[in-house]
């Protein structure tokens, strides 16, 4: 009897654990499917040549002995070599399923599939750089006209104070 109930029990918890896997699978390929429906990949990589651009910036300000244009373009090499194999998507996809996984319930990111998936969700994707340009654009315009404001303001508070120094 010890021994059904023993052997009941493992089968049991080997259930639990089988669905704990299945679940956590199609959970992280839920994550995975979200991600290329965002097109993450192509983002990151875009994402990746602006580290690139901004580390060669800097490598132009280091300094060492002897140097060089010819000793410049090496270490250049040298940095753009090791770049070019570690910012590549595969090494990063892994821990983006984890975060999304991590951040998401599965209902959550069955949603977030459905709506990218849906045109209107495909319409934000797609405009998405557009719209917040022309955000960005508004708040200029609003952001200029304040500064303009302050400047007044600051004029004229001097004014006032050069006037009471009278």
């Amino acid at each position: 009897m010890k021994t059904i109930k023993f052997l009941l029990s493992v089968c049991f918890m080997a259930l639990l654990v089988n669905t704990a896997f299945a679940d956590e699978r199609s959970h992280r390929k839920l994550a995975e499917e979200f991600m290329t429906i965002t097109d993450t990949a192509k983002m990151m990589g875009s994402s990746f040549e602006q580290i690139k651009s901004k580390q060669i910036e800097k490598l132009a300000k280091v300094t060492y002995p002897g140097k060089n244009p010819e000793k410049d373009r090496e270490l250049q090499k040298r940095t753009m070599e090791y770049l070019n194999k570690k910012l590549i998507w595969n090494n990063f996809s892994e821990g983006y399923i984890d975060v999304y996984a991590e951040v998401f319930t599965e209902d959550e990111l069955k949603a977030l599939v459905n709506f990218y998936s849906s045109p209107v969700g495909k319409k934000v994707m797609s405009n998405t750089h557009d719209l917040r340009m022309k955000l960005l654009q508004s708040t200029q315009v609003q952001l200029k006209g304040m500064s303009l404001e302050i400047k007044k303001i600051e004029k004229d508070f001097v004014a006032e104070q050069k006037k009471q120094r009278e």
